[in-house]
């Protein structure tokens, strides 16, 4: 971040002494509430492994380590006796992955490991929740914003380019938030993690500040904040452009995610869907709803062949599949072979259905790799068009369907 141009700018808006804080932060780093401790006095680290769900998502994590790495805001790997030499205790948190809204995986640190195991406190244990506090922006709030509006307005977005990873966190916590890689090295990380209980608020008193500078410096009418997603509402008469705000976030130190900006429309899609909806059409400040063909969306073959994949997975679960296996989907469809390479599609039933399968093969720590068959050698091919004569009833299976998909199929065996 440029210090120097925030400053200039809180001071300009007459937005100091209410964010001193972050300046302070961004100078010194932001405190994450972790004291110093240490587990007892001949035990100088604590290390576990990472979790197995880390698996499923090794190659991003790896290739997210190495950006972190060249941008400076990593630093490593480091052997235990180096780190050892400048730390009398230091521990890392098992790197981990979890389930994103469009059903994709996002690596994150478990500093809540070991979970309450007695005489082990965790990371997270030690923050005070309430101190981290942070708000944001809904739905409701935008749309009843919209509401008030007796003239049209128009809509842009703007997104913090890896939101947490622009938040440093003071050396003093630097011990605590360490990071052990897949050859069993350690790597110093100096900012903020996912996983972590004070993160949000750390990154949202910043948020804050930038916002309340947006609003001072640009014609704009209004500005709702999700976490890192952010919309701006003007006017039409007005001359800002996102190109502008861009420009001067940068100059601030600010990055945007290229991918998720976009300019005033009369239209504006929220990312984070599930929690924000569709943004109404602004054209006539009122509320409004995109209505397509749900029911024909729904009955897609793709989402059909993920039900699929997910109840063979609940097939491989009652064998007996064990954790740390890797299984292979055979398919002679491309669009299947995608979406198990990328654990996402572009169709929301999909990612519906992904987003359970990812849950159960985090829980049952097991993985799924996709490769492809001709439908002349897809020993399945008969079986999906209900040719049952060349397999045998005593290998048939019965499992327990979800009941979200209960109304959606019969189980049918043969005897």
């Amino acid at each position: 971040m440029n210090i120097t141009a925030w400053e200039t700018a809180l001071r300009k808006a007459d937005l100091l002494p209410g964010f001193q804080d972050v300046l302070d932060g961004f100078q010194y780093g932001f405190d994450q509430g972790i004291p110093e401790h240490e587990l007892s006095r001949d035990v100088p680290f604590f290390t576990p492994p990472n979790n197995t769900s880390a698996l499923l998502a090794k190659d991003k994590i790896e290739a997210f380590i190495r950006k972190e790495l060249d941008a400076g805001r990593m630093f490593g790997p480091f052997t235990y006796k180096q780190v050892q030499k400048r730390f009398t205790f230091f521990r890392t948190n098992p790197l981990g992955a979890v389930i994103n809204g469009d059903g994709s995986l996002r690596p994150i640190n478990d500093l809540s490991f070991p979970h309450g195991k007695i005489g082990i406190p965790s990371v997270n244990s030690f923050v005070d929740a309430d101190e981290f506090k942070t708000s944001w922006d809904d739905f409701n709030a935008v749309a009843s914003f919209l509401k008030e509006q007796k003239e049209p307005v128009l809509l842009a977005l703007f997104d913090w380019e890896k939101a947490y990873r622009q938040i440093p966190t003071a050396p003093d916590q630097w011990p605590y938030l360490m990071v052990r890689d897949f050859n069993d090295r350690l790597l110093l990380d100096t900012r903020i993690t996912f996983g972590g209980v004070a993160g949000c608020g750390s990154f949202g008193r910043p948020a804050d500040a930038w916002k309340e500078l947006m609003i001072s410096e640009f014609d704009v009418l209004n500005m709702f904040r999700w976490v890192d997603d952010n919309l701006f509402v003007k006017r039409p008469s007005s001359t800002t452009l996102m190109a502008d705000v861009v420009k001067r976030s940068e100059e601030l130190g600010v990055k945007t995610n290229k991918e998720k900006y976009s300019p005033f429309l009369t239209e504006q899609k929220c990312t984070h869907r599930e929690k924000m909806g569709t943004i109404p059409p602004a054209i006539n400040g009122g509320a409004g709803q995109n209505i397509d063909e749900e029911k024909k969306e729904e009955e897609r073959i793709s989402r059909l062949e993920t039900i699929a994949v997910r109840l063979g997975l609940l097939m491989l679960i009652k064998l007996g599949a064990r954790g740390g296996k890797t299984f292979i989907v055979w398919t002679d469809n491309t669009t299947t072979e995608s979406v198990v390479t990328k654990r996402k599609s572009k169709d929301r039933f999909v990612n519906a259905e992904w987003k359970k399968i990812q849950a159960t093969l985090i829980k049952n720590q097991i993985n799924l790799v996709a490769k492809r068959v001709t439908s002349a050698e897809n020993r399945a091919d008969e079986l999906s068009r209900g040719i049952r004569r060349n397999h045998r009833t005593r290998y048939q299976l019965r499992v327990e369907v979800p009941r979200d998909l209960e109304e959606s199929m019969e189980q049918v065996t043969e005897t």
